[in-house]
């Protein structure tokens, strides 16, 4: 029974760093994506050759180490968090 708990707590936690991270990421790359698109067309440039030069790489990079350290953050705190009584650390207002 205890091992389970401390499964779904653990699960309930990276859940919790994937909404954290990915709902930035989800919200403001389409719009970039669409502003971009709608600025190329605005200056009258060709869509096709600004793409070919646009910085995905980068982009990706970036929003992969968002993803990583939000979740390194949370498998820090998980961990110290994990290792005691869940209920008696809320109750308590030290730090852990």
């Amino acid at each position: 029974m205890y091992q389970n708990s401390m499964k779904l707590k653990a699960k309930m936690l990276w859940i919790e760093a994937l909404v954290t991270a990915g709902k930035p990421l989800l919200i403001t790359l389409p719009l970039t994506v669409l502003f971009v698109q709608f600025a190329v067309t605005a200056s009258y440039l060709d869509p096709m050759a600004f793409w070919s030069e646009a910085p995905v790489l980068p982009i990706v990079i970036f929003a992969a180490g968002i993803i990583l350290f939000v979740a390194l953050a949370y498998y820090i705190g998980g961990k110290r968090l994990l290792q005691g009584d869940l209920s008696e650390t809320l109750q308590n207002d030290a730090l852990i």
